[in-house]
This record gives structure tokens, sequence and C-alpha cells, in this order.
């Protein structure tokens, strides 16, 4: 603080008993509150004033303000002086210097340090200006003199007679220190140790005292902080002591200090102040009593008595200084009676001495006080458990009651997997698996422990992960790459596969993975798992997990999952360190391991499944939801704290204007007006809306508007709605705590675990093991100071589990804690309350326990209370298996090879009775499967070598081999037998595949499986090759299945008879002609008419092709089956069906054009072309254009773009059904050659957007704009579409994709309506890669330069752009010109082709327009799911129009165009505006029909397509479009 006139200065208290309405006036500067103006003012003045001085640097005249800058600067100053230069120079001064005067001081501080350097300092080598640090000191003392006795200067060896040793920093090895440095080469920072700052220092830590003659020495704290007197100068410096000169304060000019007043005070002398000078009278400084004087005093006789004015005077004076006395007296004066006395009256003198003594004691006493608080406040402040001095005991908690076969390592193992199948239930399909909706701790038991497959829930849990895994695996991983293919492998620096540890394996794993999915015929995650394959499924897992993906994933993988490396996955990791394990999977099963081994292989796809984004998004969004809650939680508390004061500060001022005090209350406003009247409700109990006023009083409320009743009675209120709300969020977070993992609420003095698992409702207590870090004893025992007399340390450290600082009987780290139960739990609430007590309030652990048992409580309550029941009527002990049996127990009596061998045989019948096929004929089949079922081994049967004949001649196992095969190989050749059997036309994908020219053959898929099935080494391995090719054969197709096509009723296979050709079945007596008996091959009578009808070779071709002949359209109607697409697709060749460009199957149509002219307008209207459909380019006999037709830019992306587009039953508006297209397409076989010679030899496109030259070139300006684009180096990421498999999140933020190939793509399908189209496209490639990518990503770059190309060549296209123009188009096929009329303004046509059986007839609708309707645009909003659309509209335009006009994002929306052929364009209008319109334009009976059919259906609910918009509308229109829509046509 500044000096005022150099002595300190103190500022005025606050004054006390300020009223609220009372004016004051604050001082901002010193922080002083005065009640007059005139003080405040005087206040100012003086702090503007120069008598103010700097308690540092004492430099004088100056403001307050200035003053205080320059102490700021000083502390500043202090704070950056090197301290390793203290202890040196604070040392020199102390036991070298004898100075009185400051300034001599100073200059020899400073020469000895100009060029002299301490042990330890901090400098900078000249050579490089490398920081290096003094270590050591040698010094040349041959020409070293003797100084003088008086000397006028300090005298010590020359700085060329030091030389210094360095350690130089930043260098390593021998070059690190460096000797023999002179102090030339050498310096140091001159702002570090410049004059200035020694001198800021030397003030402030020195000060003058008398020893030894008056001279500057060290203030006594920073001797005892720095240890001075305990430095020696070999610590320091080397060589001899400095002498310096000696100089005391006598020769400045003026008189000795006191010693008294030399020791000022330390604090003082630190902040730069001047002893002050003593207040004595100069009569009492000098009244020393010479010894003559003090020899006559003695023989003096005694005193005279006092005289009765004397005494009166005494009395009088005792009784003035009698509240002095009593001060002295609570101060703890010694010897008070001195001046409480009655023979002597007090001087002046002895009254200053009584204040001293005072003032001396009530220091004494506040130093008291002060060591007394510092104490206090080190032993409450918080520190580690075990150095607490007041332990209490920790109660005896029961142990929980496991059974003696369940170990205590694994229950906690199984609390893990328990945990994470409720944190993650969503993820998981325990319904589906299992019947109810979650895991038990039995199941867990039972699924380690059982070793019976038939009893074990192992492959149920084992499934329910797999299943999980595979879902979350197929989105984030993928398939395996091909690290032949540049565009597969990522590209980056030290790749994992090129690990030198794990890269070979990386990649021996990746092609393991890929042969197996060639051999199985699916990836490894999603092979078919049950009790029997479970364990080659988990070796194939084991052996692949960590396999490289292709590129597309990296990234995924780079910024979702972690950055996680592909030998970093806990599959791969847990197969490097347990290779036994996965041995004995090769030969045995999972339920030959032991628990801890199945438990692992459990903790194993748990942890897999925690690395998947999927699942750590969720858990992350559980922590982000807790502590979100926590944080809302805390808000309300401090909320209510400020209504708290809030109300209280208005009460106050009610209760003051209830006395007659005047007091500025606000006027009552409306909402205040209405609280009050519903507080008054609910204060009589009458009836009001709760709801409401609970809303409102957690809003907050304007107090001071309310009397001091309401504010009584609303605050209680409120106060109760709050604790509810605290008590509602406190149950959320705990259950959603209990969801996410074990709610842990801390850990105790002995690092036990409380924690509360949501499968096992109760409130465990972990004792930590030997593999929990919690490090070893303290150097100290924990301090004893509650011990009761009867304990010793020892046993009272047990007690309390306090530290020994021995291991082997510590209670917390030693040995003494592993004999404690593992587990406990805390079984009522006494035992709670124990605990709660038991913590100490000082120790970190169980401060953070307590906090959160308390912010818990009420559950926990309710937890405990329910833990105490289950445990005095036995379910708590039911639950944990105590007297259980242990499942162990059950023998394993299943055969696992005869199951193979039933499953084999089963198959074998279904085949043969469902007629997919036969075993060989020279095989007895009756004799092969006895043998197969009563040995297993049927290769004496066998005539030749068991070979593969698919592609050639493969030998897998020679006769000659035939004994040396395993059990298990001879029955997998038992089971190849039975697969060869089945005819291929049986068998799916991908064991088989249709080959050119329509003829299905096996594929390499079912060459590896024949080969990998006969080498199979266990039961799992060939029950896994039996599932995966079952799931592959068409057991549609079988008899066993079947129904007769004519009577509708299933037969015995004995009574049925399947069609060789088309695979329908008949009864022997519906059959036409009869059959008195199976006929082996059959041909039905509708297959023999198809062969007669058609050309000879267009028969030999469709037998190769499918196999059988076209069925009775009319019974497959009827059936339900989806053979009548198959019979659909074999007449994809007749005149009247055609392909696109995109291979998009349509029906060509043809019209005459002479009826054009004669065609009346419809009754009712229909709707325009869809946009969207393709123009089909045949030639003269309706096949499909060659393929050297194609554009160069037409791929796969188009064509399943196209097929999702409308098909030939689209164009007449109405779904045709499948009798009539039967029909029809055996009226067009028996057509005549003469009919189809009137079809057009060409067809062509027309659109009027042709009509316009300008529009017609500037669109092909831009497709040439975007070719060329496509040719930049630039433009790789955009040529094709994202493919959402390998960047799965890309759909979430993109919504509306673009690539450039769909924009050449819609152009080539005239999609495009407008340039402007094109351009928005254009520029959306850009837009959408901008707001997935980072901006110091590749492909942002790429983006940037693709924006760049398009501002240059789409602006001179678009230079003179006059507006959007809509235009038609229309699609048809005719075999002469057409001539169109021309479309005005006032006219707008639709055309739309209608094709029914072989002929084709040109629709038009058309509607007049006002000529003189205005122009303006009206806006039409239409609200779908929270999200509004707005669109432009004119008068006379439908809803449906401005929709597609705009192009407004509402997928489905008119699917029928306007026709009234669905409901699509269903939406709901206001009230008015449904009055207004059903006056006008009332809905007929067919949109009521269609309205019946609509989702969200309302009572103004309207078809969109006939409501128009008119005059009375207004500028804006809303409308509801309801989210689920129906097109009635499909259903």
């Amino acid at each position: 603080m500044p000096l005022y006139n150099k002595r300190p200065w103190e500022k005025i208290s606050p004054p006390k008993g300020l009223a609220p309405d009372i004016k004051v006036y604050y001082c901002e500067a010193t922080d002083e509150i005065f009640t007059s103006y005139d003080e405040f003012f005087d206040r100012l003045m003086e702090l503007n004033s120069t008598v103010w001085s700097c308690e540092y640097t004492n430099k004088s005249n100056l403001t307050f303000f200035e003053a205080l800058e320059s102490e700021q600067d000083a502390m500043k100053q202090l704070g950056q002086f090197p301290q390793y230069l203290e202890i040196p120079i604070l040392w020199l001064v102390q036991e070298l210097t004898c100075r009185g005067r400051f300034e001599d001081l100073l200059n020899d501080v400073y020469n000895f340090l100009k060029d002299r350097y301490f042990i330890g300092e901090e400098v900078t080598l000249s050579e490089g200006k490398k920081p290096a640090t003094v270590i050591g000191i040698t010094v040349d003392t041959n020409n070293y003199k003797e100084p003088a006795e008086k000397l006028k200067d300090m005298h010590a060896p020359s700085p060329e007679a030091y030389s210094y040793t360095l350690r130089i920093h930043g260098v390593e090895g021998e070059n690190r220190e460096k000797t023999g440095v002179q102090y030339m080469n050498i310096y140091r920072n001159k702002r570090v140790l410049g004059r200035q700052n020694l001198k800021l220092f030397l003030k402030n830590k020195c000060s003058v005292r008398n020893q030894e003659g008056e001279r500057y020495v060290v203030l006594d704290k920073y001797l005892n902080r720095h240890g001075i007197s305990e430095r020696k100068w070999a610590d320091l410096f080397a060589g001899p002591l400095p002498v310096f000169p000696k100089t005391t304060v006598l020769l400045r000019g003026r008189a000795s200090l006191k010693k008294d007043e030399a020791h000022a005070d330390d604090d003082a002398s630190e902040k730069g102040d001047k002893p002050e000078k003593s207040k004595t009278p100069k009569a009492s400084r000098h009244s020393k009593k010479t010894p003559k004087a003090e020899k006559s005093e003695q023989s003096s006789p005694s005193k005279k008595p006092l005289s009765e004015k004397k005494k009166v005077q005494i009395k009088q004076q005792q009784a003035e200084l009698h509240i002095t006395f009593e001060k002295a007296k609570r101060a703890g004066v010694e010897n008070l009676e001195k001046w409480q006395q009655t023979e002597k009256f007090l001087s002046k003198r002895n009254i200053d001495e009584l204040n001293e003594a005072i003032k001396e004691a009530r220091k004494r006493e506040q130093e008291k006080h002060r060591k007394k608080k510092e104490a206090l406040q080190s032993w409450a402040r918080k520190r580690d458990d075990l150095e607490c001095d007041d332990l209490k005991p920790m109660p005896n908690l029961p142990q929980i009651p496991l059974p003696e076969w369940l170990s205590d390592k694994m229950f906690g193992k199984m609390l893990d997997v328990l945990q994470f199948f409720a944190s993650f239930a969503e993820f998981l399909p325990i319904k589906e698996k299992k019947s109810t909706t979650r895991v038990t701790l039995s199941d867990v038991v039972v699924a380690l422990r059982c070793r019976d497959p038939r009893n074990s829930t192992f492959s149920i849990l084992m499934e329910i992960l797999l299943k999980a895994r595979a879902e979350i695996c197929d989105e984030e991983e993928g398939d395996e790459v091909d690290f032949s293919r540049r565009d597969e492998v990522v590209m980056e620096m030290n790749p994992d596969y090129e690990h030198p540890e794990h890269g070979a394996e990386l990649k021996t794993m990746t092609r393991l993975h890929e042969e197996i999915r060639y051999t199985l015929g699916s990836s490894v995650r999603n092979l078919y798992t049950d009790w029997l394959s479970i364990t080659e499924v988990l070796r194939l897992l084991f052996l692949t997990s960590g396999y490289v993906t292709r590129s597309g994933k990296h990234r995924h993988r780079l910024f979702q999952r972690g950055s996680i490396r592909f030998y970093e996955d806990p599959a791969y990791m847990y197969r490097i360190e347990h290779p036994d394990v996965i041995r004995k999977l090769e030969v045995s099963t999972v339920f030959d391991l032991e628990p801890e081994e199945r438990l692992d292989l459990l903790h194993v796809i748990i942890q897999q499944l925690l690395t998947y984004a999927k699942i750590r998004n969720h858990a992350t969004e559980r922590v982000e939801e807790i502590c979100t809650q926590r944080i809302e939680l805390r808000k309300l508390k401090n909320w209510d704290t400020k209504q708290e004061a809030e109300a209280k500060d208005a009460r106050l001022l009610r209760e003051m204007e209830a006395e007659g005090n005047e007091v500025n209350i606000p006027k009552t406003s409306k909402d205040s007006m209405k609280l009050k009247a519903m507080l008054k409700a609910a204060q009589e109990g009458r009836r009001h809306d709760k709801e409401e006023l609970r809303k409102i009083l957690l809003a907050g409320i304007a107090w001071l508007e309310f009397d001091l009743g309401e504010i009584c009675f609303a605050r209680e209120l409120q106060k109760t709605l709050v604790q509810e709300a605290i008590e509602d969020m406190r149950a959320d977070i705990f259950e959603v705590s209990s969801l996410f993992g074990p709610c842990s609420l801390g850990r105790d003095r002995a690092f036990r675990n409380y924690f509360v698992c949501d499968q096992i409702p109760i409130l465990l207590v972990e004792n930590p093991g030997r593999g929990d870090r919690i490090g070893s004893c303290q150097a100290e025992a924990t301090p004893c100071k509650n011990m009761g007399e009867h304990l010793a340390e020892d046993d009272w450290r047990q007690e309390v589990f306090a530290c020994t600082a021995k291991m082997e009987n510590c209670p917390v780290h030693g040995l003494k804690a592993q004999q404690r139960p593992k587990w406990t739990y805390v079984q009522s609430l006494e035992q709670l309350e124990e605990v709660l007590s038991a913590c100490n309030p000082r120790g970190f652990r169980e401060i953070a326990l307590v906090e959160e048992i308390n912010y818990l409580k009420p559950q926990l309550h309710e937890l405990v209370e329910k833990t105490n029941n289950k445990a005095n009527n036995g379910q708590l002990s039911q639950s944990f298996m105590e007297m259980a049996e242990d499942p162990a127990k059950q023998e394993n009596s299943i055969k696992w090879l005869d199951v193979v061998i039933d499953m084999i045989l089963e198959l074998e019948e279904k085949m043969t009775e469902g007629f997919l096929g036969r075993l060989p004929s020279y095989i007895n089949r009756e004799e092969w499967r006895k043998s197969l079922d009563e040995t297993g081994d049927i290769t004496s049967m066998l005539q030749d070598d068991v070979v593969c004949e698919i592609k050639e001649r493969e030998v897998l196992h020679s006769r000659e081999n035939f004994e040396s095969l395993t059990d298990i190989q001879k029955v997998g050749i038992a089971f190849l037998q039975v697969v060869q059997a089945i005819n291929a036309k049986y068998i799916k994908k991908p064991f088989t595949r249709i080959a050119p020219g329509s003829v299905i053959e096996p594929t390499w898929t079912l060459i590896h499986w024949m080969r990998s099935v006969v080498d199979c080494k266990s039961v799992p391995s060939l029950a896994l090759h039996l599932f995966s090719i079952e799931s592959a054969i068409q057991w549609e197709k079988s008899k066993l299945l079947a129904k007769c096509r004519v009577c509708r009723k299933k037969g015995t296979p004995e009574d049925l008879v399947v069609c060789f050709e088309c695979d329908k079945c008949y009864h022997l007596d519906c059959a036409r002609p009869r059959l008195k008996e199976v006929v082996n091959p059959y041909s039905c009578q509708d297959c023999r008419v198809e062969e007669e009808v058609q050309p000879e070779e267009n028969s030999a071709e469709k037998n190769k092709t499918n196999g059988h002949a076209n069925g009775h359209v009319s019974d497959d109607e009827m059936d339900g089956n989806d053979e009548n697409e198959a019979s659909q697709s074999s007449n994809e060749n007749s005149l009247s069906v055609v392909r696109t460009s995109s291979g998009r199957k349509v029906k060509r149509a043809e019209y005459n054009i002479e009826r054009l002219s004669s065609l009346a307008p419809p009754k009712k209207k229909i709707a325009r072309q869809d946009s969207n459909a393709d123009s089909s380019v045949t030639n003269g006999s309706g096949n499909q254009e060659d393929d050297s037709m194609k554009g160069d830019d037409e791929t796969e992306d188009s064509q399943s773009a196209d097929e999702d587009t409308c098909s030939e039953s689209d164009y007449d508006g109405r779904r045709k059904s499948k009798r009539q297209v039967a029909a029809q397409r055996r009226s067009t076989k028996n057509t005549s050659v003469n009919d189809s010679s009137m079809m057009s030899n060409r067809s062509f496109g027309l659109g009027l957007r042709d009509s316009d030259p300008n529009l017609k070139e500037k669109i092909k300006k831009l497709e040439d704009v975007i070719r060329l684009a496509m040719r930049e180096e630039y433009a790789w990421p955009f040529l094709e579409p994202v493919d959402p498999k390998e960047v799965p999140d890309y759909r979430d933020v993109i919504k509306k994709p673009m690539d450039l190939r769909t924009i050449i793509n819609k152009l080539k399908n005239h999609d495009y309506d407008s340039a402007e189209q094109i351009k928005d496209d254009a520029l959306l490639v850009v837009m959408n890669c901008k707001k997935y990518n980072l901006e110091d990503s590749e492909i942002y770059d790429c983006a940037v330069q693709l924006e760049e190309f398009w501002g240059k060549h789409l602006q001179p296209i678009f230079h003179d752009n006059s507006g959007r123009r809509r235009s038609w188009r229309l699609i048809a096929t005719a075999s002469t010109s057409i001539t169109l009329p021309r479309i005005t303004s006032t006219l707008r046509l639709r055309f739309r082709l209608n094709t029914i059986n072989d002929s084709t007839s040109l629709r038009c609708s058309a509607r007049s327009l006002s000529s003189n309707a205005p122009k303006k645009d009206r806006l039409v909003h239409f609200v779908c799911d929270d999200q509004t659309f707005t669109g432009k509209a004119k008068l006379g335009d439908s809803l449906l129009d401005v929709i597609v006009d705009n192009d407004l994002p509402l997928d489905g929306y008119g699917a029928c165009e306007g026709t009234l052929a669905c409901c699509t364009c269903h939406v709901i209008l206001s009230k008015e505006h449904f009055d207004r319109v059903d006056k006008t334009n009332p809905a007929g009976e067919e949109e009521l029909d269609m309205l019946d059919l609509a989702p969200e259906l309302s009572d103004y609910s309207r078809l969109g397509c006939q409501i128009r918009v008119e005059k009375e509308d207004g500028p804006e229109i809303t409308v509801t479009v309801p989210t689920v829509r129906r097109d009635a046509r499909q259903d």
C-alpha cells in the first residue's frame, strides 16, 4: 500500500448500521464508502495530491495512483529476480559486508558480482551462445596479496584468477561439461542482474541493525527462510574470502539508533518501510540515572505520606483509566498492578508504557491465535485418507453368499459380462435368441460351467454377441482388401500391413479371410452359429480378426474408432497370447474348455464390440447425458438459492413497509396478477391448473410484486416443487449411471470399491486384490490419535484399516488385506449410515464416497431396503446360487459325430423325397444309409476315388488312402456324396451362377467347399460346412413343400409328380393326362404346349436357360408364389417388351398417327409425364440397341438408378393384373407376321425443350463442361457416387448426394428441364464435399479447384440468363412424323401413353388459364414433420404443381401424377381453407375413395392435385403434409 507522507496509510472501515435506502458514495480506487459527499471529495483530492511515496522504492512526490503503479512495477521486478542469486547475495551482505550507508553496500555487492559467477548460477557461453550452469570454480592465488588494515575498496582476487567448470544444456556425452572457462568467455543477462534490480532487491531484503557497529544486515525472515547461517563460502564460491571496507551509520552525521528502534518489524522492512522513530519525549531518552544518583536514592529515607489532594487525584486518574485497565486484563498484560494502584500518580510516560504493554500483549495473543488457526487449518486440510490421525473403525459388512465352486475372480468377470448385456441391450438381439429381454447371473454361470451343450447357455450368449458384431462389422469394416488392387489399399506412411512385427501376420489373416469367404459362401462374421458350429465359428473368427479392410473404411477407423490399429484388435492379441486355446478349438469343442477360458472368449468378443464406433458413440452419449443432467441439477440448485435470496429480500422490504417505512415497490404485472389468483386458489383448496402453476413457479417469480403472506406461501410451494424436481433428476442420473456401467460410488481408505450393478440390484463392496494398483505401504505409519486405551497401535490400525508401514501386517497394502472377503454388500440402512459416519471428512477418497452416497441417497435407501428383504426371505442366497449344484457336474453325453451323421441322413432324405437329387445309381440307398448310420463309413461302397469334376477332374481322396482317413473325414466323404447328388439348379448363389447362355453352373466357391469338407478335422467344422450348403439349397422347390397346381392341396411325395421344366407339382389324378404312377422325368401339359407353339430353336434356348416352361398364370396368381415373375421374365424377348440403355424393361408404345386428331379430351385429368422416365431406343426388330451405341459414361450406377423408375404397367396410370399381362403375352405370341410388320422401324423422343434452340444449345454446352471437368486430375473424388458401405456416416451428413456421373446420366435421360438445374447439381457436388470433409484434407482441396473450374466455365454460359423456363417433353414411338400444336402461355398440355394389349393411345389433358390473371407469385408453405418447405405458385396451380415446379424435397409425393390413382398427395388444410374450397370445389367420389386409403386422415383432408391456388387464398397458404405416404396402386 502506498505511504502517505512517508508513513503507513490505512483506509477507513465501512460505516456500520447502514439502511438499504441510505445514499452513500463509493471510492473505487481505495474501496471505501462515505456517507457524506464532503468526505468523499476530500478523499479524491487527497489521492490526487503529490504527498504519496512508493513503499518499495521510496520514490516520493507521487500521487496515489502513481505510487500504486510504482509498487506494482517493483513487485514485478522482485518476482523476476533469479532465485539462484538470492542466497549468494544475501550471504555476502550478512557475513562479509559492513556498511552503514546503502549506496556503499550496493557498490560493494555490485562490484563483486560484476565479473564473478557463483556455483549453481545459470550463464551463457559466448561460444555458440549456449546456456550452461556453473558447477565448479577454481582459483589461482599465486598473485593474491593480503588486504591492508584500512581499506577504501573491496579486496578480493581479480576476476582473471578464477576459472569455471560449466555443464552445457542440451548436450550429451563427453562434451556436456567444459572446464577452465574464463570470465570473459561467459556472461549473464544484464536484464536479470542490473544495478537497478540489485538495488531494489537489497532495499527490500536488508535493513540497518545495531550489531558490531551499525550496518546493513539481512532481515530475520529471509535468514531463516534461506538458511543463511548454515551456508558456507565453499558452497557458494571458491578461494579466499573477499574483504569489504567498514563504514557505520555514525559516519553519516546523525545520532545512533537505539537497540529497540533498530529491530524494526520484518514485514515492514520487507516492504521498504523505514523504522519508525520513537515517540518517547526527548527528556525521557536521556533519563538514565548515574550510579551516584542510584546510591543516594537507596540511602534516602522512606517516602512521605500522600496528601488528601494527591489521593483524590490518584483515585480520579484510576477511575479514568478503568477502561484501559479492563483492556489490559483482557489482553493478559503481566504485572498490571504496576499501573493499577493507589500509591502513585501515573505520568504520561507511565500511561504510554501501559498502552505499549497492552499492544504487546495483544500482539502476543494475536500471534498465539494465528498459530492456533494455522495449526487447525493444517489439520483440517484434505489429505490422503491413510494420513488422517482420527480414523474411525469401519463397519463389518456381510459377505456375498457365493457357492463354493465359484471363485471371487470369476464372479467379478461375470459382473462385467452382465453389465455389458445390460448397458448395450438395444444393440443386442437378446429377445430374438432368448425368451426374456435380459441376461441373468445364472445364465452366465451355466454358460461358463456347464459342459452339456443342450443345457449350457454359452452358445446363446455367444450368438447374441456374434450377431450384434456381424451387423456392426457390415457397416464399419466390410470385406478384406485385395492387395493387388491399388484402389483398395490404404496409401499412407507406414501402414499396418507393413509393420515389422505384425505385418506378415496381418497379410496372412487377410488372405485366410478371403479364402473362408470363398469356401463357405459368406464372411466369417455372417456364418451360421448354434451349439454345434459355435466352436468352428469362434476358431475362424480368432484366426481372421484384425484382417486388413479396404481403403474406404480407413477414414472411419481413423476418426470414428479412435484410430485403432489392425494388430490392436482384441481377438488378434488374444490369439497371439493364447495359441493353446486356438489349438483346442481346432480338435475339440468350446464346451471342453475350462470355465476361465470360456469366460475369456466372452470378454474378448465384448472388447471387440467396444472398439466399434456404434458402441463407443453410445457410451459417449451416455456419459454426456449423465454430465448434462448433473449440470442441470447444479443449475437448478443455484437457481433455487438465488430465488431464496430474492424472496428473503422481498420479505424484508415488505416488513419495513409494514413498519411504516417508505419502500419502492414495483407495479404488479399481469403475470403476477394471474399467479396471485392461482396461489389464492391453491391456498383455499379450490380447483386450479396445477401444471401451469408448477411451470410458473419453476420459471421464477417477481417477488417484490407480492404481499408478505403470498411471498411466504409461494416460496414454500416453490421449494416443494424444486425438491421434487431434484429427486426426479437424481433418479434419472442413477438410472442412466446404472445402465451405462457399474454405478461406482467411490472408494474408502482401504481402497474398497462401492458400486451398484444394474443386473444384480445390490450395493456391492469389492475388496482390492493383488492385481489392483493400490501401491505399497507409506514411509510412515498412520498417526494414532483416537486410539482406545485398551488397544495397541498395531491393533488399532488393524481395526480402522490404517497403514502400518509394514507389508507383512498392513491391512491395506499387505497380506492382511488379502485375508478379507473379496465381495461384501451393504445389507441394511443402519450399515449404510455406519459407513457414512465412519468415513473421515479429511480424506480424499472418503470425502468423494460420502458426497456420492448423499447425492443418490434416496435411490440407495430403496435399493438397500430391497436387499434387506431379499436377504431375510432367502431370495438373495437363491439369486447368487449359493445352494445350487455345480453345473459342471452335468455329464456331456452327446456323441457329436452321431449328431452330424443324423443331420446328413436327414438331408439325404429331404433331397431324395423332395426330388432335388438322387444318389448315384450304382449305390443301394438303403445300404448306404444303414452303413452311414451304424459305422459312419461308406467308403466301401464307392467304386472310384473321391473326386470333384466341376471344372476338371480333381482327386480329393484316392481309394488307397481310405483306410488312413479319420472318422470325421469318412463322414465328410458321405456328406460330399449327398451334395454332389443335388441338382445344380436347386443350389443358390454363391455356390452356383448363371453362365452365358443362361446355363446354371457351379462356381469356384462350391469347388473350394468340396475340397474343404473332406478335410475337416473336427465335428463343428463339418457341421459348419453342412449349415453353409444347406442354407443355399432351394427347399421351396422340394416336392415335400409343394401344392398341386390344380386342386391347390398338398399331398404325399408318393402321390405327386414334378414337372422337369417348370418345377410345378401335380397329383397323379390331377395331371393331364392322368398318371398311374410317378414318372421321372415328367413334363406338364403347359410346357408341352409351349414347346409345340414356339419355334424349335427358341424352345431349346428356353429349356437351356430356365430349365422349365411357363405355367398357367392364373394359377400362379392364386398361389401367390414367385413363379409368375419367372414366366414374365421368360418373355422379355417378345416384340412388346424392350430394354432401355440402362437395362430397364419397358413396354414399347405403338399408336396410329391418324387417330391423334380424333381424340377427345378425357373426362379425368391425367398427370404430366414423369421427368425420370427413360426413352427407349430400339431398332425395327424390337431388340435392344447394340452395345456399341451406348455412351462411354454409362455405368452400373445408372443402371441401378433406372431400375427404380416406372415399369411398363405405369403408362396407363393403373396396375394391370398378372392375368392380363399373361393374356397379352399369349396374344403376342400368336400375332401374325403382318401385325408385327406394322411396328415402327425407328423410334424417337420428342420434347418441348427441343423447340427452344437456345436452351438446347445451352444444355449441350453444359454437358461439354461436365465432361471436361471429369477429365481434370482433381475430379477423381467426384466421378462416382459415394459408396455408403465404405463411408457409413456419409448419408447422415449429406442428405442429397450428387456426383458428376449422376449428372451425365440425368442429362442422357433428359431429367433436366432447365440449364439452372444442371448448374445447381454441379455446385451441389462442391457444397457436399466441403460440408463432409475437413478443410485441410486432400479431397477438400479438390473441391476448391472444382469450384474454381465451375466459376471459369459456367459464367460465360449464364451471362444472359433471363429466367427459368418450364419445358415439357413427350416420349413416343410412331411410324410417321408427328406435328404437335403450338403450346401458348394460356394452355398447358399433358401427354401420357397408355398401352393396352397391342394398341396404344395418346391422351391429352388441357386446362385454360385466365388471360388476365395477376403475375404476382403466391407462397405456399408445406409443413411436414417439423420442417417447412416453401414454394412459389400462380393462380390456378394445384398444390401438386407447386411441389413439382419448385422441386420441393417431398419424396413419393404425387406418385400417380394427378390421375386420382393414389393418395400420396394427401394434404391437411386449415378449417377456413377447407370450408372455402369445399364450397367451390367439393371432393368427388373418386377423390373420397382415395382419401379412405390415406394414412393420418383428418376431417380437413384433401388431395393436393385437386386443390388449386385461388384469389381468395391470400398471398400465403399453409398446409400440412403427413409424414407417411401410401401408394394405393401398390397396395
